[in-house]
């Protein structure tokens, strides 16, 4: 149904309306659309925008920040929910403490694997092979 008129089918609404079968589609599946209705095609949820601020500047969106900032969207949002980055602040997105996973190599502590992989000469994933393994117990994450 569009505009309140029925079709039998997609292909004949959009021929009859002078779309192609994918614009028709789009518009059936757009909450921007409320006119185009199908049992076929459920209306997609809007997004919702999301304001925030970062070092005092507000920005309407998260994705206005991440693209002004240069930064990706999902870092944006892990930056706004991360307690290293103070200045960044969003009601969303409440500060978490970062997790820090502390790992002990014959009793010397480390905070990252790459730490390990560098004094150890070897490539993280097989650091993380040797603490995941019973045969390693000198390899161990606390």
């Amino acid at each position: 149904m569009v505009n309140g008129a029925h079709y039998k089918s997609e292909y004949e609404a959009a021929k009859i309306l002078g779309f192609h079968i994918n614009g028709l589609r789009r518009r059936l599946k757009s909450s921007t659309f409320p006119d185009y209705i199908s049992k076929h095609h459920p209306k997609e949820k809007r997004r919702v925008i999301v304001p925030c601020s970062v070092a005092g500047v507000d920005y309407k969106s998260v994705g206005s920040a991440a693209r002004d900032l240069k930064v990706r969207y999902d870092e944006m949002k892990r930056r706004l929910a991360s307690t290293d980055y103070p200045d960044y602040v969003c009601d969303k997105y409440p500060k978490k403490p970062t997790k820090v996973f502390k790992y002990e190599v014959r009793g010397e502590k480390y905070k990252t694997m790459r730490e390990i992989a560098d004094v150890e000469g070897l490539s993280r994933g097989r650091i993380q092979q040797k603490i995941k393994s019973s045969k390693y117990p000198e390899y161990r994450k606390i």
